[in-house]
């Protein structure tokens, strides 16, 4: 492309006595749009960046709550695969065993006088149900992480008692956590079952130890098996008893009327019920359904506290106690 001559008058200031004028003449390269983007600098204004600084801003302030609700509900489908599978395996151990549910254990293992029962006994439902569905047994998670494997209290593939959205574990009772697990005792191996009668002359059965649990699924304390003898077709409405129920793991989800009170508990009912799921948490039915209550329906019903009568049931929606008479109470 040609350069175009401009013709400019200026002072002379070499004379300036006669003022005269002189031209000069100024050449200009006309660029073409291409060869003015390859002549000019590689980068950004200081405008441009700040526009795309508010642009990536309003996407991050949209984007942000949305994967924030999209991780919770990812976590809350887990939490319900877990409690499924776990309910496969319960109604396989029945079909497999006569139609008799597993052992739930002895005690609720807060105390050395309630152990839960022996630690490695096959027929406790924590050893049981979880090999049917390709979980690992509970004895054999706990000593995985004694010898170095996946913590305990870690959500993995074969350990089917954890929910992603779980926090440590935390206790206002001394003594109960430690490292973020609940310490809950129990009978070492070698231990007499309780629910094998009669105990044979020196079993042992009155030693008990404290060792790592973390379950955010505990067995429903008013479904008592405790001599094995109970078989499923015994339980009437099993559409509405809840097998296992999801359990808090700190005072900050659980039911507010028992914060105070023990959380290291191998079996409960509404008592320590959670609300890490936007203010409930999962049941597990006899039926082997999950359906998903809120805190709040269970610890208040109809306007009064369950705690007032032990064995409260929610008529159509939760049995705690199905063999109550009259089942819903007085």
């Amino acid at each position: 492309m040609q350069p175009i001559a401009f013709t400019r008058f200026l002072p002379d200031h070499c004379n300036p006595q006669t003022r005269r004028k002189r031209s000069r003449v100024i050449y200009f390269r006309m660029f073409s749009s291409r060869e003015f983007l390859r002549h000019r600098k590689a980068g950004f204004t200081l405008v441009e960046l700040l526009v795309v600084i508010g642009i990536v801003g309003v996407l991050i302030s949209i984007l942000v709550p949305a994967l924030s609700k999209a991780r919770k509900a990812a976590a809350g489908t887990y939490c319900m695969n877990n409690m499924r599978q776990l309910g496969m395996g319960f109604l396989t151990y029945t079909d497999r065993n006569k139609g008799f549910l597993p052992w739930t254990g002895a005690g609720d293992g807060d105390k050395i006088s309630k152990p839960l029962g022996p630690w490695n006994d096959p027929f406790y439902w924590v050893n049981a149900v979880p090999p049917l569905v390709n979980g690992y047994s509970y004895y054999d998670l706990q000593q995985q992480a004694s010898h170095g494997g996946s913590p305990i209290g870690k959500s993995t593939d074969h350990n089917l008692f954890v929910c992603p959205l779980a926090e440590q574990a935390a206790s206002k009772i001394a003594g109960e956590t430690a490292n973020g697990v609940f310490r809950l005792y129990g009978n070492p191996e070698g231990s007499w079952p309780q629910y094998l009668l009669p105990i044979p002359a020196g079993a042992s059965v009155l030693t008990a130890d404290q060792r790592d649990t973390f379950w955010c699924y505990v067995i429903n304390s008013k479904l008592d098996n405790s001599r094995g003898t109970l078989k499923i077709a015994q339980i009437k409405h099993s559409t509405e008893v809840a097998l296992l129920v999801e359990k808090a793991t700190t005072p900050a989800d659980c039911t507010p009327s028992f914060a105070n009170q023990s959380l290291a508990r191998g079996k409960t009912t509404w008592t320590r019920f959670t609300n890490r799921h936007n203010g409930g948490g999962y049941i597990l039915f006899v039926d082997g359904h999950v359906g998903f209550c809120l805190n709040s329906e269970l610890e208040a019903p109809n306007g009064s506290a369950p705690f007032i009568n032990p064995a409260y049931n929610l008529p159509g929606k939760v049995i705690w106690d199905p063999f109550q008479k009259p089942l819903y109470g007085s």
